[in-house]
């Protein structure tokens, strides 16, 4: 959830190529300080003041309001962030000032210059404290305000937007969120009820709140601690429009799609049909650069038009410009392909008046001689055995504090805890677009286990590039909420949820999954491995996965294209 330079991009890009001044341009090539440049602003009309904006329970907040003079009434553009206010990298956010708005930054309660307790996104939302509802409603009772607000901000700064949406401020008029989680608990914390340990743990250690790990290893199931926090519940009672941007590897890429699916089908009529969406091939707010771990798409994949594109939002929101963006359709995405052919199909932009498009799933069935094949598997069984000391690593994926997109799983599937299915090559190009998940039939030598598949696409040179993963835990398998174990030697159905992507799968490459009991530091280790040998427990776990027609484990793709499904081909 950390603030990238993206931010900076925006705002400088902003300031060069739309309010073109000298002093802009000083600012750029270093001939200045920033104290100076502020200070040459201020000359010509820049208006700012910090103060302590208080909250329903009498706690107040560090606010730096911007705008062009003290005279005269704006729409506003309001950041709220744990980030700190006072930043380098929310800099260029003043110049906004010279587009006609108002620009308030705040820091969330308990962080740099605010009053409370530290308790991040606890008191963003609809409960007891409504830390962005009263800041909302505070500017829209100011004199230099016209009523009118709008929100903006990237991973930690979209996720305490998402909370406010559910309060409905009556003066929040429109929303940017970008790359940001839609629930706390099985998006940011524990994902598939599985905690997301480097993501988590660096985060926290990152901004200096590692207090507040304590309390999330306290609520290691779904409970009221995390309803809070569960937006998803709440967009019936959102009523606002919001542009939603993220990319198909960053860390809470689910949450991007959900957000958008939850407001604009099921919101209130203020929010309903009302969303866009923009998703493309990139990692945790990485959408100006072509480089996405080991893959570099087109140039073209980039967010370049991502400026324009948030002011004509915002214009025709807040200053009811004639703009035609609510006539565009409702959602561009970027469909990934073949990065070293330029005849590939796919790494283009698409739009579509709906998500998710038109798809259908396809079964591809794990065969005991570790092929993928779309004949339902005939009788066998495979068996993983994992031992404490020597986890499988993480190796990329939507990951944050650690290296994060497609990377060759290749160094992996020689390991004798990992069990690789692969087809054969493709004589035709498949598009997958939706929601990747897989069912696994198993049965364990413990009281607990997990399962963690990582989806690749396989180059014709042997690189072996993930797509998405996910986690499976077994005491997990009824609810989130109410953990139950396992009987050893019994055979359970393991859901795996991979998230979703959006890829055209090309001539000649291979579909493969790796299947493992772990995947470290991106998921904690089980408890129950953490004690192997202990307690009368085995020294390893041993997990047999079954193929057949009673137990059907498979890989279930969103596939687009007919040819995919129905003339499926394999050389």
């Amino acid at each position: 959830m950390e603030c990238r330079s993206s931010i900076t991009c925006w705002f400088l890009a902003l300031s060069i190529g739309l309010v073109f001044t000298p002093l802009s341009f000083a600012k750029k090539t270093g001939d200045f300080s920033y104290e100076e440049w502020r200070a040459k602003l201020r000359q010509q009309g820049l208006f700012d003041e910090t103060i302590m904006v208080p909250m329903r329970d009498g706690v107040h907040l560090a606010t730096t309001i911007h705008k062009l003079s003290p005279i005269g009434s704006y729409p506003t553009i309001l950041i709220r962030t744990p980030y700190g206010k006072d930043d380098e990298r929310l800099e260029e956010l003043e110049l906004v000032i010279f587009l006609g708005y108002a620009v308030v930054i705040q820091d969330v309660r308990g962080r740099y210059g605010s009053e409370g307790d530290d308790m991040v996104f606890v008191n963003d939302g609809w409960g007891e404290l409504q830390d962005g509802y009263d800041t909302v409603e505070w500017i829209a009772q100011q004199s230099w305000s016209n009523g009118k607000v709008g929100t903006w901000g990237p991973s930690a700064m979209g996720i305490v937007q998402g909370l406010m949406a559910p309060a409905r401020p009556p003066h929040l008029v429109c929303q940017v969120i970008g790359f940001s989680a839609s629930e706390g608990y099985g998006q940011a914390a524990y994902q598939s009820g599985v905690f997301r340990q480097s993501l988590v743990n660096g985060w926290l250690n990152g901004i200096n709140s590692i207090h507040l790990l304590p309390i999330m290893k306290e609520h290691p199931f779904f409970d009221a601690f995390w309803e809070q926090m569960d937006v998803e519940s709440k967009y019936p009672e959102i009523n606002t429009p919001a542009l939603i941007i993220g990319g198909w590897y960053d860390c809470f890429q689910q949450g991007t799609l959900n957000d958008f699916v939850g407001r604009q089908y099921n919101g209130m009529p203020g929010a309903l049909g009302k969303q866009k969406l923009v998703i493309g091939p990139w990692t945790h707010t990485n959408e100006w650069d072509q480089q996405q771990g080991q893959l570099t798409f087109p140039e073209d994949s980039q967010f370049d038009d991502e400026i324009e594109y948030t002011l004509e939002w915002f214009n025709y929101w807040l200053k009811d410009s004639d703009s035609a963006i609510m006539d565009e359709p409702a959602v561009r995405y970027y469909v990934m392909g073949d990065v070293t052919d330029v005849n590939a199909p796919g790494n283009e932009w698409r739009t579509s008046n709906q998500w998710p498009i038109v798809e259908q799933d396809a079964a591809f069935y794990l065969q005991a001689d570790g092929s993928l094949s779309r004949s339902v598997s005939v009788p066998g069984s495979f068996e993983l055995t994992m031992t404490l000391g020597n986890p499988v690593p993480t190796t990329g994926g939507a990951n944050l504090e650690i290296a994060a997109g497609p990377y060759d799983q290749g160094a992996l599937e020689s390991r004798n805890d990992v069990w690789v299915f692969s087809t054969a090559p493709l004589q035709e190009a498949i598009e997958i677009t939706g929601r990747v998940h897989l069912t696994l039939y198993a049965e364990s030598n413990l009281t607990d286990n997990d399962l963690t598949v990582r989806f690749t696409d396989v180059y014709p040179d042997g690189r072996s590039m993930l797509v998405c993963d996910g986690v499976a835990r077994a005491s997990l398998r009824e609810s989130f909420s109410s953990p139950s174990p396992i009987t050893p030697g019994e055979i359970y159905a393991y859901d795996v949820d991979c998230w979703s992507t959006s890829l055209v799968v090309n001539k000649g490459h291979r579909l493969r999954i790796l299947a493992a009991n772990t995947n470290y530091p991106r998921f904690e280790i089980n408890s129950v491995y953490q004690q192997l040998g202990q307690n009368g427990l085995p020294t390893s776990s041993i997990t047999r996965i079954y193929t057949s027609p009673d137990y059907p484990s498979a890989l279930y793709l969103p596939i687009v294209n007919d040819t995919g499904i129905h003339n499926w081909v394999m050389q």
